[in-house]
């Protein structure tokens, strides 16, 4: 894998000259209270973060969960095995007894010092790698008593023996409707300690709302973008840090995200933002483009791109940002998944394409990017787990395929 490290400094550089290619159970082992350190046992995987919870990975296993299907599956890199995360004999997986059957909706699957956990309904629950022993571990309950997964774009992230639940709900202040946006802390040691707001933010309930939650060290990182891109393309963007030992949230930055936040990567020097808009003509939309902010910790300064051309006529509508790398990925209804992925120096690491068609970012670790894939029919429906090698000279691999025909249970 390329030194992503050495390449942090060189962002700046990049967010030029790629216009000239476009255009998260208590351990004996404690962690002082101030690490900036990544810890693999006690951090979440960020490796994985675009997932939002379909993807982690222990030793050389990956676990995987698409959202539609309540169902682990699971990759072994040392083998080549794959399937349905169950080992249970005679089981027909048809049903819920099946060991791959997890009921956590969209707030999917987090690897956690060699556990499997989720969330149903309002608790905690966890399973062993092979996919036994399913166990509830803790009823979570959030201060206002509502259901501690309710709203849209619902994800928790275990980190540092803490747990955090994200939500992004709509409610109504004083006759005027509202999207609320919230984060809870629950202590790993005692589930049934009372939550600790980290979180609470009210934007208009009839605008577009979206945010990303950030892990890095020992301060989570909140962007929020709300806005109607009507407005010029324009939505509103603030940006928050949460010191997790001091418990202090402080708003680093606000201003003008030139249309919405697709992923958001924080590091020990900055916080990287890829945002994503469309061009149209009348109604009629004829192209995509983006710009990157990243936001310097030490400086206090954010640094806006120009515009990066998505070029509409070879069916790149959409992006990918990881650590060290950006790339141009196909849309949901382009006939082939063709890709580019470049560097942030700039550089066209891997141009190709995958089999099936639209690929969706999940993840860069040390093998290559992993991407997702879902197609859907009368017939059945199909999910699908890619791995691109960094290496040009390795072809792209099918790590897991699982389909559901729709005579049969999901």
């Amino acid at each position: 894998m390329l030194n992503q490290k050495m390449k942090r400094k060189s962002i700046i550089l990049f967010f030029s000259v790629v216009l000239l290619f476009c255009c998260s159970c208590v351990s004996n082992v404690q962690l002082e209270e101030d690490s900036t350190v990544y810890n693999s046992e006690f951090d979440a995987q960020q490796e994985y973060a675009s997932s939002d919870g379909r993807l982690c990975k222990v030793g050389s296993v990956y676990y995987y969960m698409p959202i539609i299907t309540n169902r682990v599956l699971y990759y072994d890199d040392e083998t080549g095995a794959s399937g349905l995360l169950c080992g249970k004999a005679d089981c027909t997986h048809e049903d819920a007894s099946c060991n791959s059957y997890v009921n956590a909706y969209g707030s999917c699957i987090q690897a956690y010092q060699e556990k499997i956990y989720w969330i149903e309904q309002n608790t905690l629950y966890r399973m062993e790698l092979d996919g036994s022993n399913h166990e509830g571990i803790g009823i979570l309950e959030r201060p206002d008593k509502s259901a501690v997964m309710e709203g849209v774009n619902p994800r928790f992230v275990i980190h540092r023996d803490m747990l955090y639940i994200s939500t992004m709900k709509p409610t109504v202040i004083e006759g005027e409707a509202k999207t609320e946006v919230s984060i809870y802390q629950y202590k790993m040691s005692n589930l049934e300690d009372a939550a600790e707001e980290v979180f609470r933010g009210y934007y208009p309930g009839e605008q577009d709302c979206h945010y990303r939650c950030r892990f890095e060290g020992n301060a989570l990182y909140l962007m929020i973008d709300y806005g109607s891109l009507e407005n010029d393309g324009q939505t509103n963007g603030e940006l928050y840090r949460y010191n997790i030992s001091e418990a202090v949230m402080e708003k680093l930055w606000t201003g003008n995200i030139e249309g919405n936040v697709y992923n958001m990567i924080a590091e020990e020097e900055g916080i990287h933002i890829a945002a994503i808009n469309s061009r149209t003509d009348g109604d009629r939309r004829t192209g995509y483009y983006t710009r990157f902010y990243t936001y310097w910790l030490e400086k206090q300064q954010m640094k806006i791109s120009d515009v990066v051309e998505i070029p509409a006529e070879e069916d790149f509508w959409g992006i990918g940002l990881e650590e060290g790398y950006f790339m141009m990925l196909p849309g949901l209804y382009a006939n082939t998944a063709k890709y580019r992925i470049y560097d942030w120096e700039g550089n066209l690491i891997r141009e190709g394409e995958a089999p099936g068609k639209e690929l969706i970012c999940n993840g860069c670790d040390s093998t290559g990017w992993l991407f997702q894939q879902e197609s859907y029919s009368l017939e059945k429906r199909e999910y699908v787990l890619i791995r691109i090698p960094f290496s040009s000279a390795e072809k792209e691999e099918v790590l897991v395929r699982y389909t559901v025909y729709n005579d049969e249970n999901g």
